[in-house]
């Protein structure tokens, strides 16, 4: 993993998961969210980045499993999931510390010190047996024995850590912007060593993200260049907004996005209906536009 300084972890962040972390809630731990900056709708966990995080509550036997991202000054936390729960929102019996939604200061986080782990180096020319086989898993089997953390409100407060693992998520350039975070209230023994395809399920689901940040980087790209495509044109024909239906197959690249600018309600229900007017019926084919091109007046 290439060294990356705090500044340029941060833009990485912003750059892949700007719109992940931009619902959280500020808060300190022990407090309840800050008034004037909760905000009126609740916190929408992503279902992918919940269904990875339940996938390794499931793989590794354990109470709850937390993804979490991290910018210079706070903790994130997007997902959380039990084996049990709804990949499409927490309740109180799988958020066991009430976690899911909320930023709150990084010294206050347990698992801080992941992001500064290095990667694992192997020989240039050893074949890799599965991705993800690099990164660094952090496995503590008693936290409440742990010289650093046994004190830590995680850990002595209700439903508390006692087992934790860890491993680090990170950008499509190898920042660890993120960790997956997996516990249990229970401890387990010194002498049971995290498991090996337990660790592989850490790292394969932290390679997920990964690639699903590529994804969603090329998919807001997309909507980001049809929007100023659709623009531009409109403003060229001297459309009142962006020449769009809801009958056309990309209504999505146009629906008002939390994270950028929206479009004037008023001036899209104006063009609305001259751009529907345009649209070729149900059932028009080639063979019809062929037809329409040679016969303009028919």
């Amino acid at each position: 993993m290439a060294k990356f300084s705090e500044t340029a972890r941060e833009r990485e962040l912003f750059r892949y998961e700007a719109s992940a972390i931009s619902g959280t809630v500020p808060t300190r731990l022990g407090a309840p969210p800050i008034a004037s900056l909760t905000q009126n709708a609740p916190f929408q966990q992503d279902p992918i980045l919940t269904a990875l995080a339940q996938l390794c509550a499931l793989r590794l036997e354990a109470a709850c499993a937390y993804i979490s991202f991290f910018d210079t000054q706070s903790q994130h936390v997007v997902a959380c999931a039990s084996s049990t729960s709804s990949i499409f929102g927490a309740t109180p019996d799988t958020d066991l510390l009430d976690l899911c939604g909320k930023a709150f200061p990084r010294q206050s986080s347990i698992s801080e010190h992941v992001l500064q782990l290095d990667d694992i180096l192997t020989e240039v020319d050893a074949p890799k047996a599965y991705r993800g086989q690099h990164l660094p898993v952090s496995h503590i089997s008693d936290l409440a024995a742990h010289p650093q953390f046994s004190q830590h409100v995680f850990v002595v407060g209700k439903n508390g850590m006692r087992w934790h693992a860890a491993v680090p998520i990170q950008s499509p350039r190898g920042a660890n912007i993120g960790v997956i975070i997996v516990y249990d209230p229970q401890p387990r023994s010194d002498a049971e060593a995290l498991p090996e395809n337990a660790a592989r399920a850490l790292r394969e689901a932290s390679c997920a993200i990964t690639q699903n940040m590529k994804l969603q980087w090329a998919n807001d790209a997309l909507r980001r260049n049809e929007r100023m495509v659709r623009g531009l044109g409109s403003f060229v024909e001297g459309s009142a907004g962006i020449a769009f239906s809801e009958k056309a197959d990309n209504m999505a690249s146009f629906e008002n996005a939390r994270d950028e600018g929206s479009l004037n309600i008023r001036q899209q229900f104006l063009q609305r209906p001259a751009t529907d007017e345009g649209l070729p019926a149900p059932g028009y084919t080639i063979i019809d536009l062929f037809h329409g091109i040679r016969n303009p007046l028919s």
